[in-house]
């Protein structure tokens, strides 16, 4: 990938996939986007251990991504994980049953802090609600 941090961005939404793209590669990152969990198993097989970090939307297709963020740990352990959801974050943590190494990013998001969560050094703390307000403290705007 020409020396940039790949990232696996997974999310059912086309049109987040295409926003969210575009901004981490505007900000250097080379983004391998999946639709659906057979392209994101497809992508984890291939990524060899070059992952610089994982964005998963919580839900696809109406199913829990449980099953992807377990394959994650299995084979790409440190690699920092973000979890997007729409959902309330109680909700996400149930429905990861002891998985803590995450990052937590309500939608809708800034993409300030999805950079933020992704650009973390080793794996991301569960919990935190990174992107969930803006530099001001603020709750995101419906525009964001």
């Amino acid at each position: 990938m020409g020396g940039r941090d790949l990232v696996l961005l997974v999310d059912d939404e086309a049109l987040v996939r295409r926003v969210v793209a575009r901004a981490l590669e505007a900000h250097g990152y080379a983004v391998v986007p999946c639709a659906d969990r057979a392209s994101a198993a497809d992508a984890l097989t291939r990524a060899n251990g070059n992952l610089r970090a994982a964005i998963l939307d919580w839900s696809i297709q109406g199913t829990p991504a449980d099953d992807l963020v377990r394959r994650l740990r299995e084979t790409h352990p440190s690699v920092p994980l973000v979890i997007l959801s729409g959902y309330p974050e109680d909700l996400v943590a149930q429905g990861l049953r002891g998985f803590t190494d995450y990052t937590f990013v309500a939608k809708p998001f800034h993409i300030g802090g999805l950079l933020q969560a992704i650009s973390r050094n080793g794996s991301a703390e569960g919990g935190t609600p990174a992107g969930t307000s803006s530099e001001d403290g603020q709750p995101p705007s419906p525009a964001d």
